[in-house]
């Protein structure tokens, strides 16, 4: 989904759940946008950018990054070690977002 159709889409959302009139869906558009749309919980997950603490993911928050809970992770220098060490700390964290279909992960 574009960026710009889940703006749409969260605004949406956010106007049907304050009770503000949305555009008019046809039944089919209907369909095809609610089997795919996110969360409220993912929505507002894709702007919040975390710290993680250590050498490696915690299982925690990959499953975070994977559920779309997470939209960035902080990296600081104590999660570094070599430039080989950060490139597969990346890959990983990525791979997290990828696995859950989540939209690329901001590091």
């Amino acid at each position: 989904m574009s960026r710009i159709a889940r703006l749409a889409l969260a605004g949406a959302l956010v106007g049907g759940a304050l009770g503000m009139p949305g555009p008019t869906r046809s039944p089919v558009m209907a369909v095809a946008v609610t089997s795919t749309a996110p969360t409220i919980a993912q929505l507002i997950g894709q702007k919040l950018v975390v710290r993680m603490d250590g050498l490696s993911p915690s299982p925690a928050l990959l499953g975070r990054i994977q559920r779309g809970e997470v939209g960035g992770v902080i990296l600081f220098g104590a999660n570094i070690t070599t430039a080989g060490a950060l490139r597969q700390l990346t890959a990983t964290l990525r791979a997290a977002a990828a696995a859950g279909g989540r939209p690329r992960l901001f590091i």
